[in-house]
């Protein structure tokens, strides 16, 4: 996408989040970057070029929660409170849910839309995650 056509969905009232500078696992960084620079200088960014706050995060690939030490997960969390991000959004892991908990915002349950599935597969995603969701409030 270009900066035009992400400004516009801007300010056609998408939320715009930010997803890092290169991609990364947060939690464990590669050389020359760190879990500071990649959600500080993304956030930054976006908030530069769009003109309103970036308050979300979207995990890569939902790193540093797949892989990583309980410590890395911390320290990234840690981080996301103090670069001011309110909630971020995990990767799915084996469940479609639509279900969020209040209690962990930076934890949050996402849909992965990848751009490859055609209309009736992502509607179709969309009924599973919503099935499952009711199921997982009447247990």
């Amino acid at each position: 996408m270009t900066w035009d056509q992400i400004r516009t969905l801007a300010q056609d009232g998408m939320q715009i989040s930010s997803h890092t500078v290169h991609h990364v696992n947060v939690g464990n960084p590669p050389a020359g970057t760190s879990t500071h620079i990649e959600l500080a200088s993304s956030q930054h960014t976006l908030e530069t070029l769009l003109d309103e706050p970036i308050q979300f995060f979207c995990y890569p690939s939902g790193e540093p929660f797949h892989h990583d030490t309980v410590l890395q997960q911390q320290n990234v969390l840690k981080e996301l409170f103090q670069d001011g991000y309110v909630g971020a959004t995990l990767d799915p892991f084996s469940l479609f849910t639509a279900i969020q908990n209040a209690q962990t915002p930076y934890l949050l349950n996402r849909l992965r839309v990848s751009g490859g599935e055609d209309l009736n597969s992502f509607v179709g995603i969309l009924e599973v995650a919503l099935r499952n969701g009711r199921q997982a409030l009447t247990n």
